[in-house]
């Protein structure tokens, strides 16, 4: 009983990753050239979007990744990526004294690795400033979906993720790029509608600045019996729309740090609270 109930308290963390698809815009790498980046995100939350978009106090969740990222130009029209998150860890508190029907519960964690992804990124149209390009992804189930408690590490579904891209470099240092996209969902999953935009600035040659938004609408098409576990990617019925800033500083032509927020403005079956995020990349070629 005590299982069930967590898993209904808790029951979803979102974790917002930009390192994927949205990678680069719209724009692919050129021939030959490679981009690897290694990254930590940390996400602290203590309230949740309940369904219908209600926001409720919840024992403290805690969910902290670290991953890589890759990405490589097979042509200049075609890159392929993958996004591996080799270590993930999530927490939840202790509960002392009665809580949603608690009286106990001595807290929990789990340490693991998450599910990767891995996709490929084709250039279909450029013309002038503008680019337009298409994406499609792979989720590959290597994490953990058994935790009495519902820490869940991986969702064990296989899905699809398929994107329009489009991006449009203005006379200056400022940029816009979004997409619009379809995830196929599996093992009573419901599919997604999903759509991404991001506006870029560069304030000098070392320096962009990035505002983000993310965000994404469920068909209700899965099961209920389904609901992702109490932490991660996982959730079922998932929609929000998540935004936040990122800094990217180029230490050389090679090498740079970038850093970055993020926080919900609405969502239903996730939690609310802030995500830090920090990481270095290298273009070794």
């Amino acid at each position: 009983m005590l299982k069930n109930k967590i898993n209904i308290l808790l029951i979803i963390v979102i974790s917002i990753t930009w390192v994927g698809e949205s990678f680069g815009g719209a724009w692919t790498q050129k021939k030959g050239k490679a981009y690897f980046q290694l990254g930590s995100r940390t996400t602290i939350a203590n309230k949740f979007y309940e369904p219908g978009g209600k926001k409720v106090d919840i024992t403290t969740l805690g969910d902290y990744v670290f991953s890589v990222f890759g990405a490589y130009g097979v042509t200049d029209d075609i890159t392929v990526f993958g996004s591996f998150p080799f270590l993930r860890r999530l927490t939840v508190n202790r509960i002392e004294g009665k809580e949603s029907g608690i009286e106990y519960f001595p807290g929990d964690s789990k340490t693991g690795i998450s599910d990767f992804s891995i996709g490929t990124k084709v250039r279909l149209l450029k013309f002038g400033s503008s680019v337009l390009s298409a994406s499609l992804s792979f989720g590959i189930p290597i994490g953990d979906n058994t935790q009495k408690s519902g820490l869940y590490t991986g969702d064990g579904e296989f899905n699809q993720h398929l994107t329009l891209n489009i991006g449009h470099s203005f006379s200056g240092p400022l940029y816009m790029s979004g997409n619009i996209g379809f995830n196929n969902r599996t093992k009573g999953y419901s599919d997604e509608f999903t759509y991404y935009f991001e506006a870029g600035y560069k304030f000098t040659k070392k320096l962009l600045a990035i505002m983000k938004f993310n965000g994404r609408e469920t068909l209700k098409n899965g099961t209920d019996e389904t609901l992702g576990g109490a932490g991660g990617l996982f959730a079922n019925n998932q929609r929000y729309l998540a935004f936040g800033p990122e800094i990217i500083y180029s230490i050389n032509n090679s090498f740079g740090v970038n850093a970055g927020l993020v926080t919900a403005a609405f969502g239903e079956n996730v939690v609310s609270g802030l995500a830090y995020k920090i990481g270095f990349y290298i273009k070794p070629f």
